[in-house]
């Protein structure tokens, strides 16, 4: 079921095959499925476990907690699925007690699962190349804000791609591999094509940026937000693009999140239009 979750995911972002599967739960604040389905099952194992010993169904859990214990592996093991959730959560103990002392199990066992699944997803993150840059500023599973914009939902996707290293720069992994290349920019020819690049350096597309500089500073100061234009002009390339693709923004205030994010966003869908553009020439 996890893969199915994944490729809807990646449907919703329009993301590439080539793209991290933590990012997409991570941007998305989605844990696996697996975590909701033995969350379900564990409930249910719950009520059987508190049904009178007459009831057939608790008459069939009976027999088939048998075979289990008995180490037979059945073709569909609903006691298996139950049992490994547990196990990998070391609650072990719960498993067989008929019914668990303990009343607020499955409220340990749902924190324990995300914790454990959160530093699985963490080191995962940490361990892929493509998000050197995503590792950096994300650091838990939750939905982010910049995809709730309905208004400019293309520049939400290709803001999921400069956060995941799947915009098709030339120095992506996947872009040198299919094109045998070695990561310059073909636009200026005067750098590698990486997201820092792309988004801040290019000479090709300097009068975009220069228009988002512009406008970015107008929206600031017309609320109230000197200070932080200051400190964006003042960031080395690394921290200006974390202001567009990170979370610097949000963390400073929350109205100041909303600007970088949508002029982020407008930069973000001028810069691939016009690079398609040139491109094509």
């Amino acid at each position: 079921m996890d893969h199915i979750q994944i490729n809807m995911g990646k449907r919703i972002l329009k993301a590439t095959n080539c793209t991290a599967n933590s990012a997409v739960l991570g941007d998305l604040g989605w844990f696996p499925i697996s975590h909701v389905l033995a969350i379900k099952r564990l409930k249910y194992y719950d009520r059987v476990l508190h049904m009178d010993d007459n009831r057939w169904t608790k008459k069939i859990f009976l027999e088939l907690f048998k075979i289990h214990q008995s180490g037979i592996k059945l073709p569909w093991d609903w006691c298996e699925a139950v049992h490994e959730p547990l196990v990998e959560n070391g609650m072990d103990h719960i498993w067989g007690t008929m019914p668990p002392v303990n009343k607020f199990w499955i409220t340990t066992f749902k924190q324990f699962n995300r914790d454990r699944l959160s530093l699985l997803w963490k080191d995962d993150i940490n361990n892929k190349s493509t998000l050197t840059d995503y590792a950096t500023f994300k650091q838990a599973i939750c939905k982010e804000r910049y995809l709730l914009d309905v208004g400019n939902f293309l520049g939400a996707q290709l803001k999921f791609k400069a956060r995941t290293m799947t915009l098709g720069l030339e120095n992506e992994p996947w872009v040198i591999k299919r094109n045998n290349g070695n990561g310059l920019c073909k636009l200026c020819d005067n750098g590698i094509e990486d997201s820092t690049h792309f988004l801040l350096t290019c000479k090709e597309t300097a009068d975009i940026r220069e228009q988002f500089h512009c406008d970015l500073k107008a929206d600031l100061f017309t609320c109230g937000f000197e200070n932080q234009w200051n400190t964006y002009l003042s960031m080395p390339l690394p921290g200006k693009l974390m202001y567009l693709i990170g979370e610097i923004g949000q963390a400073c205030n929350e109205e100041v999140g909303k600007i970088f994010d949508k002029h982020s966003k407008r930069l973000l869908v001028n810069l691939s239009h016009s690079r398609k553009a040139i491109m094509s020439v």
